[in-house]
């Protein structure tokens, strides 16, 4: 609930967060998830989607396996994360390990997030050095081993 009283979401609308409320830090649906990515990653193709379809069982009545190759497999890992841990991690996150620019824009913010636009649009390439934030120039004053170093574009 935000300060105005309006409920933002509703996933854990049961939890009192006002008195540090239980809410799921890490799901199994996640693990079979970063399982999934991990095996996609490796060319493991075949427990890739032996995960997905573990996962997809669980959530999808009548679910039949399917076996997802290449392209296609990395896109479905993809798009379950987001349909899965909605409102749950930052995508800033995904985007950066999967290498994916931002592109948020009206459609964008609505085909990715089920969301209306918020905002203004924004476009940054996955090679952008606004995707790592700079070092804090206190951490650099105090540690003698970085002095005069920082991320790139800082």
């Amino acid at each position: 609930t935000n300060s105005n009283g309006y409920d933002i979401s509703v996933k854990y609308a049961d939890v009192d967060s006002e008195n540090g409320g239980k809410v799921p830090m890490i799901r199994l649906s996640e693990m079979y998830l970063i399982a999934a990515e991990a095996y996609a990653m490796s060319g493991d193709e075949t427990n890739a989607s032996a995960m997905l379809n573990k996962l997809k069982t669980a959530r999808v009545k009548g679910w039949s396996d399917k076996s997802y190759k290449g392209d296609a497999l990395i896109k479905e890992i993809q798009d379950e994360y987001v349909r899965e841990l909605f409102g749950e991690q930052p995508y800033f996150f995904d985007l950066k390990r999967w290498k994916k620019g931002l592109n948020r824009s009206s459609s964008e913010a609505q085909d990715i997030s089920y969301l209306p636009a918020l905002g203004t649009d924004m476009v940054k390439s996955a090679d952008d050095h606004m995707w790592v934030w700079p070092i804090p120039k206190d951490e650099i004053d105090a540690n003698p081993q970085i002095k005069g170093q920082q991320n790139a574009g800082y």
